[in-house]
């Protein structure tokens, strides 16, 4: 064979070798780059849609609190627990105060319901009024009852479920206690979200594709329960699921076993895909962003098979130039090469066999012995290598696990036992040690054993729950009960959960149960009541001191304001112009004062008064514009009224209310202008309306709330004289008859008050 001949041959290989590099290598690094910024873009649709939903249940958390706060909640949710299975009036005032802000909120909220339930569990209030016949007097609709249970606690997100009553949609609750103004538990405040608002948060599917989607899921036992619509799936809601630990729905099993992560795996289809998932704590949802990577790899692809044609064309132009140098020597290169490729790509069964006695059938079989040698050696590395991998694989898993329920247990002062019944042999976790305040030795290994650490008071108790369950067959039983560490003496609450486990003939064989440590929700709970007890017992000792020191006040202030006039009479004149100053002084401040305690009382009898009668409104009026002549022609003011009502009152009360209102309509007059007040009311559903419209100097709007605060003035008293108690008088005396009062104003043009009272 002639130099040239082998010349031709290198200068082929070497032209071969470089072009399929430089392609692998492009093909590689373009792959790499695409998949990652693929899963970045899914992390952060991932992230932007989990922080949408926690944004909304936190603004769910947010109104529910406010809402534990109503004042309108605190005054008629006793109602309607007291008169439900009455159409009393008193009943539907009270609902229809309710509807007036509960309405609203469920409108602003997009919420499907708001339902109020009374302490027995039964829904005696529900804002929606399509649903409040089917609801009245029913149960919470969630399937487990766990709504009002865990509600009257602290706010509560139930598990999402269908609601069969209100046309089978997915619907969840959110649940929270609520107080009546002393603090005592008068029942549980529901909000019902329409999940369809929550699916509108992560089913735009922008920048995913046609394949791409974003669910969520929830672990329920040893499955993972689909929560929403699937892309490929819109009947899925809590009826599609998959098993923990199966091939199938990966990135769902990554994402509720609360980590954080992407990558790729299998889908709940059965296809690859990248996906990107993360835990919703708040909630304990899994939430995954995906796509078919198919779809996401479709550049690759297109990559590759440029690659392909690119280095296919090389390819052909090295095999013309080299079957032009002479077909004899590269028919044995072809067939080499053939060789080659077809034991690349994994068949390592497959010979050369060629009968050149040259260099290149030396080589063709040194070829085939490299072929049968690397065959041997795979094999046996594969096998090593993959029962080195499982095992390490399994001893992280176990080691990993064995940490983490450690961890966790510790954390929430939890511990597990376990008795078997056939030897009576007792086995704890390290934890229950610790909460039992014992070492491992020191502890027997037997039921009888385990009462020696109970309190003495509590083991009776103990002992007849745990028998009892044996006795009556029950799988399960849970106590709370006391305690005593041994080397402390420190008496520590816990709660004790049982399951009993049964052999195939259904005999119980052994108990499977956890200890948890409760005892400083115990302490917390009992300082809690403390402290409620004596902040009612300081608000009556405040209010009856606020009502006995403005009474007392009046004899000794009265007398210092006799005194005062009459140093004022006698002596004015006599001594410096200061001096007149000084007395003139001390009689204003001595009279402003006795009107203030003068209102102070009138503010804190309101509420101690009498018993409601029917009062003639009408009457009322002309009654008040009687009294308030003389003040009425000195100010050339005009009073017209319609026909009023009569309403069930406290006709002194009433008869203070207007006097307040048209005095005050008349006092803050504007300068040369003739005061017009008229009084009306019109009769609107179970309410009666007033109103007292004047065309005085009128009130920004900005105020409307502040003026109805006792002391809370908005011009000075040079301007206009006063104590500040008035609007807070007539506020109280409305409140009183189960009303409401507001002001309308447009400063310049007058002021109309209005006040609803029930009709």
């Amino acid at each position: 064979m002639s130099i040239r001949v082998r010349l031709t041959i290198m200068f082929l290989v070497f032209v071969l070798i470089p072009s399929l590099f430089v392609g692998v290598l492009t093909f590689t690094n373009y792959k790499n780059s695409l998949e990652t910024l693929r899963l970045s873009a899914l992390q952060d649709i991932a992230a932007f849609k989990a922080d949408k939903i926690e944004i909304y249940f936190a603004g769910l958390k947010a109104n529910i609190e406010i809402a534990q706060g109503y004042y309108n909640i605190k005054k008629n949710l006793p109602v309607l627990n007291r008169l439900t299975h009455t159409t009393d009036l008193e009943f539907l005032s009270a609902r229809k105060l309710l509807d007036e802000q509960l309405q609203r909120m469920q409108s602003v909220l997009l919420l499907s319901d708001i339902m109020l339930v009374n302490p027995m569990g039964e829904i005696v209030y529900s804002s929606n009024p399509k649903h409040n016949p089917k609801d009245f007097l029913d149960r919470l609709p969630d399937p487990e009852q766990k709504a009002f249970a865990e509600g009257k606690d602290k706010v509560y997100f139930s598990d999402i479920f269908f609601d069969k009553a209100k046309g089978n949609v997915p619907v969840m609750l959110v649940t929270a206690p609520a107080t009546g103004f002393e603090g005592a538990f008068i029942g549980v405040i529901a909000f019902e979200v329409d999940m369809s608002n929550i699916y509108k948060l992560i089913q735009d599917v922008t920048g995913l594709g046609k394949t791409g989607e974003v669910l969520l899921g929830k672990k329920t036992g040893d499955e993972v329960v689909y929560l929403n619509p699937l892309r490929h799936d819109p009947e899925a809601v809590l009826k599609r699921s998959i098993s923990i630990g199966g091939e199938l729905g990966g990135p769902v099993q990554e994402a509720v076993q609360g980590r954080k992560g992407a990558g790729r795996l299998i889908d709940y289809r059965g296809k690859k895909v990248i996906a990107a998932w993360r835990y919703i704590p708040s909630l304990d949802w899994g939430m995954v962003a995906k796509i078919d990577a198919e779809e996401a790899f479709a550049e690759v692809i297109n990559l590759r098979n440029l690659v392909v044609i690119i280095l296919t064309i090389v390819f052909s132009l090295c095999g013309i130039i080299a079957f032009s140098i002479a077909k004899s020597i590269s028919e044995p290169i072809k067939n080499l090469s053939r060789g080659a490729e077809i034991v690349g790509s994994g068949n390592l069964d497959y010979k050369v066999e060629t009968n050149l006695n040259d260099e290149i059938g030396q080589l063709s079989r040194t070829f085939d012995k490299m072929t049968r040698d690397l065959k041997r050696i795979t094999a046996s590395r594969d096998e090593l290598n993959k029962e080195i991998a499982e095992r390490k694989r399994a001893e992280e898993l176990l080691s990993e696990n064995e940490g983490r329920l450690k961890r966790s247990q510790e954390i929430a002062h939890l511990g597990g036992w376990e008795l078997d019944l056939h030897n009576n042999m007792l086995t704890w976790s390290d934890e229950v040690y610790r909460i039992f305040g014992l070492q491992p030795q020191e502890f027997g290994a037997s039921y009888e054993a385990f009462l020696e650490a109970v309190h003495p008071d509590d083991r009776s108790a103990v002992d007849a729950a745990y028998s009892g369950s044996l006795r009556d067959g029950r799988d399960t039983y849970e106590i709370d009960h006391r305690v005593v560490r041994k080397s402390t003496g420190e008496i520590r609450y816990v709660h004790e959960k049982c399951q009993h486990v049964r052999d195939e003939t259904g005999r119980i064989i052994r108990s499977v149960g956890m200890v948890h440590d409760i005892t400083e929700r115990k302490r917390a709970e009992e300082d809690l009541q403390k402290a409620l007890s004596e902040l009612e017992r300081s608000n009556r000792e405040l209010e009856q001191f606020a009502y006995v020191a403005s009474h007392d006040l009046q004899e000794p202030l009265r007398m210092v304001a006799s005194y005062v006039k009459l140093l004022e009479k006698k002596y004015r004149g006599q001594l410096d112009e200061k001096a007149d100053q000084y007395i003139h002084f001390a009689v204003d401040g001595a009279l402003r004062m006795q009107k203030l305690i003068e209102g102070l009382l009138a503010y804190a009898r309101i509420g101690r008064g009498g018993e409601f009668t029917l009062v003639n409104t009408d009457n009322i009026v002309s009654q008040v514009v009687s009294d308030l002549a003389e003040s009425l022609q000195e100010s050339r003011a005009v009073i017209t009224k319609d026909d009023l009502p009569t309403v069930s009152g406290d006709e002194t009360l009433f008869m203070q209310l207007f006097q307040n209102l048209i005095r005050n309509a008349v006092k803050f007059r504007k300068p040369e202008v003739t005061p017009q007040v008229h009084v009306s009311a019109k009769k609107e559903g179970r309410e009666w309306i007033f109103s007292v419209r004047d065309n005085g100097v009128g009130i920004d709007q900005a105020y409307a709330n502040r003026i109805f605060l006792i002391f809370q003035r908005l011009h000075t008293r040079e301007e206009y004289p006063g104590t500040g108690i008035g609007l807070a008088l007539c506020k109280k005396i409305v409140e009183r008859h189960h009303g409401r009062i507001w002001v309308e104003s447009v400063p310049d043009e007058g002021a109309t008050f209005f006040f609803a009272i029930p009709g």
